[in-house]
């Protein structure tokens, strides 16, 4: 009757029987549960040649897009990358934009798609740049 009073609470009881079950356990033989450690650091993952070969690739002019897809790397992993190799950061999107014409036209109903394409940039480029300039941005609801 001792020992089903002891270990009456159920989760307590699990726990110490995990416990001694990892004691037994050799130290060689992995868990079949525990995933492998992954390695997410950038650094670790890629060799020199390998981040030296996406600068190159960058300056010779590649667009950051086309590098994320090659190297299987998230947007600001590569931002970062080029900044911490010391890399002058292309603004291509922006000039190409004409700010009192993009102005005008979205005043006027046109779609940040529409003026993207218009100025051969993203949306998201014309956005940044309206706004900027300090125009109230329309809600979905009020395009003309």
């Amino acid at each position: 009757m001792e020992v089903v009073g002891r270990y009456s609470n159920a989760a307590h009881l699990l726990k110490r029987l995990e416990r001694t079950s990892r004691l037994k356990r050799s130290p060689s033989v992995p868990r079949p549960h525990e995933p492998s450690p992954r390695v997410h650091s950038v650094q670790r993952r890629l060799t020199n040649a390998t981040l030296d070969q996406l600068v190159a690739d960058y300056v010779a002019g590649s667009p950051t897009t086309e590098l994320m897809t090659r190297y299987y790397l998230g947007k600001g992993t590569v931002l970062g990358v080029l900044r911490r190799a010391g890399v002058q950061m292309r603004n291509q999107g922006a000039a190409n934009i004409d700010l009192g014409q993009a102005v005008a036209l979205y005043e006027a109903g046109q779609s940040l798609k529409q003026l993207g394409e218009r100025f051969d940039c993203d949306a998201e480029t014309v956005r940044k740049e309206i706004r900027e300039a300090g125009v109230r941005m329309r809600k979905p609801w009020e395009r003309a």
